[in-house]
């Protein structure tokens, strides 16, 4: 199997798409797709004529892609204003194989010419197929996200964290200090005292009771003083 090179002859006019899904890892990862996608035009001699994107949006919908619906509402237009259109990869446009395969054939069929600078297909008539299995694998990639993300929570709730949001009815929430480092750990504690519960050390216990008040809650210790704990923000799906 050969990497296909560039589809496009010098001098050709394109359009470029970037997308990324937020988060602190990914806050410069539109600029960087656009700078890479700009180098490879000059290296090319392509007049990059503009570059659509959208930050801090799933590919797994196009709901709110605002840059992407601008592109396919340009595509319409005639005569054609470009020869084609560069994306990073092929997941930045869309990460469900049924949306990818279908915008992908939209464009295609209005006479553009697709290409993703990191994704590894051939010429010829195997392309297609090459592009069905890269769909699937992107997709299967937020699956497992997905997956793996449920069960990081499960088990943070098992060991009684509180892994993010409102606590569940009956329970209040506080932040504690680990004693080897900085961190902080959230967990979320019965009050009504059950004996499965577990307190910080040092405070008292509730009169008649045979277990320990939640710092900062009701019957907390006095002088305590715990921030309150802040829902976490959710996992992003790439």
């Amino acid at each position: 199997m050969t990497k296909r090179k560039c589809p496009f002859q010098a001098g050709d006019r394109v359009w470029a798409y970037c997308r990324d899904s937020g988060g602190d890892e990914q806050q410069d990862s539109v600029v960087s797709q656009r700078r890479a996608i700009e180098e490879f035009c000059h290296r090319h001699s392509l007049l990059l004529v503009h570059v659509f994107a959208d930050e801090a949006r799933p590919g797994s919908t196009t709901v709110g892609r605002e840059g992407l619906e601008d592109l396919f509402f340009l595509t319409r237009q005639e005569p054609q204003p470009v020869e084609g259109i560069i994306f990073w990869s092929l997941s930045r446009l869309a990460r469900d194989q049924l949306d990818s395969q279908f915008m992908k054939a939209d464009l295609r069929r209005r006479g553009y010419v697709l290409h993703s600078m990191t994704d590894d297909v051939p010429d010829g008539e195997f392309a297609l197929v090459v592009e069905a299995l890269i769909d699937w694998k992107n997709e299967r990639y937020l699956k497992d996200l997905s997956r793996d993300v449920k069960r990081g929570l499960h088990d943070l709730a098992e060991q009684g964290f509180a892994p993010g949001g409102f606590p569940p009815r009956g329970y209040i929430s506080w932040r504690r200090s680990r004693s080897a480092s900085n961190e902080t750990e959230s967990r979320a504690s019965p009050v009504d005292g059950s004996p499965t519960q577990s307190w910080l050390p040092g405070c008292s216990k509730r009169s008649g009771g045979g277990s320990h008040s939640p710092p900062g809650g009701r019957g907390g210790c006095p002088g305590d003083n715990h921030v309150p704990v802040q829902s976490a923000a959710p996992l992003r799906c790439a």
